[in-house]
Formats: structure tokens, sequence, C-alpha cells
């Protein structure tokens, strides 16, 4: 499994690479000039032609994207063209709001989603499944900043139970991670029923059932674990999804993470700190899938890595 998890974390290099490519090239082909909107409208053309010097603007692209990547290496990723800051400085600031904002929502889609899936799936085509998965149609169908919106106009506009932007506070993470949840837990509880009908479908499960154990003691030894391949990789597609829903999330919200970050780094054409985060998504992902993947070998024993 070590081999396996090197070889795979080599692996992420290739990709990494290219999403660095990808980013900088669309990057220069946006509209705007960072070092016009830095020095203002109303800055002399001499002002500006220095700024663009001093952030490197003027040097052909491959240039441009090879000192970036000499940059990147040495463990530096620039600095902010509109705070000033190292990228590095601003990520870490923002980063651990984020994860936390990310870990707490997936705890609440999964808790939720294999309670609601394995629930569905133990009475099928009845009324708590089809109830059930209705809900979870909805869920998936309605947009993540239309759920922020609706949950803030409800709990923080009319019912004033919980405040509607910023951080600060444990309060402060309720709003944001529900509406994060939102559309990640009924995933979840599709994949989980879908996997169980066929898990109990199986000759052992009718074994185990004829040997007298009880109901819950065949769902949660037997079936549960045997279904939770598919629900894990699903889960962590999902999460995938529920960072990069952050951003909208966030930008909702007004909480200070790395997608409200990324946002308004767009906004200013401040390509070190879009680069920056873009690269800190790519490699959240691609870690992701590493332990996912290797996540397979705990849950299913027979499971084994070349």
């Amino acid at each position: 499994m070590l081999r396996y998890a090197l070889r795979r974390a080599f692996a992420t290099v290739p990709t990494v690479l290219a999403v660095s490519i990808v980013v900088f090239v669309m990057l220069r082909l946006l509209p705007g000039d960072p070092a016009l909107l830095l020095a203002g409208e109303d800055a002399k053309p001499e002002v500006v032609e220095s700024l663009r010097k001093e952030w490197g603007l003027t040097e052909p692209l491959p240039v441009q994207y090879l000192l970036f990547m000499r940059n990147v290496l040495e463990g530096n990723l620039g600095t902010s063209i509109r705070s000033g800051y190292p990228v590095s400085y601003e990520i870490s600031l923002r980063l651990p709001h984020t994860m936390r904002l990310a870990l707490i929502a997936m705890t609440i889609a999964i808790v939720l989603g294999l309670a609601v899936g394995i629930v569905a799936s133990t009475r099928p085509y009845s009324l708590v499944d089809n109830v059930s998965m209705l809900a979870a149609l909805v869920g998936v169908s309605a947009p993540v900043f239309w759920t922020g919106l609706l949950l803030m106009w409800i709990f923080a506009v009319k019912l004033g139970w919980l405040p509607a932007v910023g951080v600060g506070t444990p309060a402060h993470l309720l709003l944001p991670s529900i509406a994060l949840a939102g559309f990640t837990t009924p995933v979840i509880a599709r994949q989980t029923r879908s996997s169980m009908l066929e898990v109990l479908r199986q000759d052992y499960i009718r074994t185990a059932r004829s040997k007298g154990l009880s109901e819950r003691t065949t769902i949660t030894r037997h079936a549960v674990r045997n279904a939770l391949i598919p629900i894990i990789t699903v889960a962590g597609i999902t999460f995938g999804r529920l960072l990069g829903g952050s951003i909208v999330t966030e930008t909702v919200f007004a909480y200070p993470g790395i997608g409200k970050l990324l946002i308004d780094a767009i906004f200013a054409r401040d390509y070190p700190i879009i680069q920056g985060t873009v690269l800190i998504y790519a490699l959240l992902f691609t870690l992701l899938n590493l332990f996912v993947d290797l996540t397979y070998a705990y849950i299913d024993p027979r499971i084994h890595y070349e």
C-alpha cells in the first residue's frame, strides 16, 4: 500500500502541473489590466507601466510561467497585487475557515445521507422511501446560492435566530454548513439506498436472516459494510463538489474562506492569488482522491494494491 500511495502521490504532479498551465493561460486571456486596476483609472501611463514591470507582466507568457513555477518550487506562491501580502500568508488565513466549513457540512451530509438511505432501502417503494427520494431530488436540484439565501431569509431575517454573515462564533457556521450539506446529502442518500438494495438481495443476507439474526444486526453488521465502497466513492466526489460549492456559499454568507478570497481576487485581477488558490484546490482534490482509494482497503480487506 505504501508503494501504491507513493506512486499515486507522484502521479498527482502532472495533474497539478496541467491545472497550473490552464489557469495561467486563462488568466492572461481575461479582459482588464491588473496594473491599471491597482494604479487607478486616472493613473499616468508611466506609473501603470512601472507596475507592469514590477509584477513581471511585461515578460512573454512562457517566461512569466517559468518564473511562476520556479517560485512555486521554492515554496513561494508570489505576492498579492491587491494587498501586497504573500499569497501563502493570505491562503493560510483563509484555508482553516474553508476546511472547517467543509468538514462540518460533510459530516452532516454523511450522517443524514446514510440514515435516510438505509431507512429507505429497508422499506423499498413505501411512502417513506418515496418521500425521502423526492426530497433528495429537490435537494440535488436546488442551487447552493438559492438554498443559502432561503436559509438566511428564514433563520436570520424572519426568526433572528442565527447570524446571516461573517465568522467568529459556532453560530456563524450553521447556516453556510447546512446550505453546503443541502446538495451533498441527497447524493449520498440516493447512493446509499441503491447500494443497500443491491446488497440486501445477496445470498449471504438471506443466510444471515435464516440463522435467526435480528434485522438490525443483519443490516448493521453485514449489509452496511458491504455497501460502503460505492458510497465512499460518491462521498469523495461530492466532497470535491462541496469544496467547489464553498466558493458560492462563502460569497453568499460573506464567509472569509479561500472561496471568497478567490472571488475577490478574480474581480481585482489579482493573478498571484488566483493562481495560488486554484493550485491549493487542485492539490486538495488529488489528495482527497488518494485518501478515498486507500480507504477501500480498510473497508474491504479483499482489495489489494499492486
